[in-house]
């Protein structure tokens, strides 16, 4: 069977001003022993690849590559173990998403699309004091989604949620990764100059102009029910 060569460059979408989207050649990423490379058949486009066409990010003097949500075939690499969401990833220690948060004034709404419809289980239910939501958690295949119904006041999930267009639109408002130590990422994270929004004992936000916009948020604990990775 033959082996299909690597082409040294790619075909890429690329941000460059505010406003401004083109299709450029790059070149082909070498990898490491511990990675493999893979071949895209298509990828979408997440919220926060928008962030820079919008123009959030200010003059930049780069181009950047969109499209971090690929599926695709495996073009290179062997002797890849399985991430074992234990171990934890980079300096923060990242083991997996917790779950997405979507703001949301009709629950029933978004209940009757995640589970009658996508099939998706109700596995807990509770208020997020720290994002100031009244959450119903979801999980749908290998993912958790946190449906937030603001608390009336100030908070920030409010005022994000009262910036749609619309009164019938729900609003992604964040991801929150589950990290092996909250306080070992917050020491990290003001020790790189970046602030905490919120937090609590076992969940804290970073600061949305320090994180493009967006609100990130890390727990050292996974949602009640959440059974990916029992």
């Amino acid at each position: 069977m033959a082996v299909e060569q690597i082409p040294s460059t790619m075909r890429a979408a690329t941000f460059g001003k505010a406003g401004s989207i083109s299709i450029q050649e790059i070149p082909v990423p070498e990898i490491n022993p511990d990675e493999i490379l893979v071949k895209l058949a298509g990828t979408s486009l997440c919220g926060s690849d928008l962030v820079p066409f919008m123009g959030y990010l200010g003059e930049k003097t780069e181009e950047l590559a969109a499209g971090h949500e690929g599926v695709g075939i495996v073009a290179k690499g062997v002797l890849v173990s399985p991430l074992r969401p234990e171990e934890g990833k980079g300096e923060l220690g990242i083991q997996f998403c917790a779950y997405h948060t979507i703001l949301t004034s009709q629950l029933d709404r978004a209940l009757a699309l995640y589970v009658d419809v996508l099939g998706g289980t109700v596995i807990h239910q509770a208020k997020n004091a720290v994002r100031g939501i009244h959450s119903t958690y979801v999980q749908l295949v290998d993912a958790v989604y946190e449906f937030g119904v603001p608390d009336s006041g100030a908070g920030h999930a409010q005022m994000s949620f009262n910036e749609r267009k619309s009164a019938s639109e729900d609003v992604y408002h964040a991801l929150t990764f589950k990290v092996k130590d909250i306080t070992s990422v917050k020491e990290q994270l003001l020790g790189q100059g970046l602030r905490i929004l919120s937090e609590g004992p076992k969940l804290l936000i970073l600061d949305p102009e320090d994180g493009l916009g967006i609100p990130w948020g890390f727990t050292s604990h996974a949602v009640p029910g959440d059974s990916r990775y029992d």
